[in-house]
């Protein structure tokens, strides 16, 4: 086996820790509330129980620190953790300015055509796109962070 030649490496957290406000808080547990006590007045008894069950394992995420992820780029491919993404099976990459910064996205060819997500945190966004772009088109419809991402980061989940 070839040992890789890594150019950039950098590490990141698995996922943002919203700050949540108590305020945040009470609404949300206004919201689920609400849910429960409207699906039983339909006479729904499986959709509270989801409801509460989502809420337990939201509940039980936010007690649990992220992972420090390494990520590392190299002639071979783009290895996050212990999974290697190599460039053949990469179909496209772009970078997206958010409000938190800077973040590498790219799509698989494999599968359902997953995105994965990478935070560039101190990483120069160009020089990863000069090196990126090497091996693997940009895609250059993509100018926002996609519409999940956004609505998680906004609604602070």
């Amino acid at each position: 086996m070839q040992k890789q030649n890594t150019i950039i490496q950098w590490t990141f957290p698995e996922y943002e820790i919203p700050h949540r406000t108590t305020t945040w808080y009470v609404v949300a547990g206004l919201v689920v509330g609400l849910l429960v006590v409207w699906s039983i007045s339909q006479q729904n008894y499986t959709f509270p129980l989801l409801i509460i069950m989502m809420t337990i394992i939201l509940f039980a995420h936010t007690l649990q620190a992220p992972l420090t992820l390494n990520c590392r780029i190299s002639s071979d491919g783009i290895q996050l953790g212990d999974t290697m993404y190599l460039f053949g099976d990469i179909e496209s990459f772009w970078v997206v300015g958010t409000a938190v910064g800077e973040v590498l996205y790219f799509q698989s060819r494999r599968g359902m055509k997953r995105i994965t997500k990478v935070p560039l945190q101190t990483q120069s966004s160009a020089h990863v796109r000069d090196y990126l772009l090497q091996y693997v088109e940009e895609n250059d419809e993509y100018t926002n962070e996609p519409l999940g991402d956004w609505l998680t980061r906004r609604l602070r989940l």
